[in-house]
């Protein structure tokens, strides 16, 4: 049952997931009481945590906008002016004027670069290994033992000691 589980896990691949399945993978190998509780427990949280992942979403989704339309506006007046006014651009046709202009696109570069690592979201750590790992695990032990996510064997090596 415990590699299904995780198969699921992976399947879902969410950490938000790995935390309800790790209780019910602890609750069928230990058979203990308070699984209703627990997981009522856990459904709040992931419910909390689900929304505060929508909330920052929609800002995220904002601001990748207003830099769209950043990037779009200065692109276009560039563009225009160029086509428009070229005795604008005159200062840029020397050598020097060149290396400024390619100090200005460089400076403009980073800046996107910047604004795109601002908007990235990086997703946590997941509680439960993957599915190949508990299946490469489970033949690895003797016959008769399970193989329990690495959080659970962590514990039980810290209470041995």
């Amino acid at each position: 049952m415990h590699v299904a589980l995780r198969r699921f896990a992976e399947d879902l691949d969410d950490p938000s997931a790995d935390m309800i399945i790790a209780a019910l993978i602890i609750n069928a190998r230990l058979r203990g009481p308070g699984l209703r509780d627990l997981l009522g427990a856990l459904a709040d949280s992931v419910r909390e945590e689900l929304d505060m992942r929508r909330k920052v979403n929609s800002s995220r989704r904002s601001t990748r906008r207003s830099v769209q339309i950043v990037i779009f506006v200065s692109v276009f007046i560039a563009v225009v002016l160029a086509m428009i006014d070229r005795a604008f651009l005159q200062p840029y046709d020397s050598a020097f004027g060149q290396f400024v202009l390619a100090i200005i696109v460089a400076i403009y570069a980073l800046g996107i670069v910047w604004l795109r690592k601002l908007a990235r979201f990086d997703m946590p750590q997941r509680l439960l290994g993957t599915a190949t790992t508990a299946t490469t695990a489970s033949q690895n032990q003797p016959s008769g033992t399970a193989a329990e996510p690495g959080t659970v064997a962590a514990w039980r090596e810290g209470s041995r000691a």
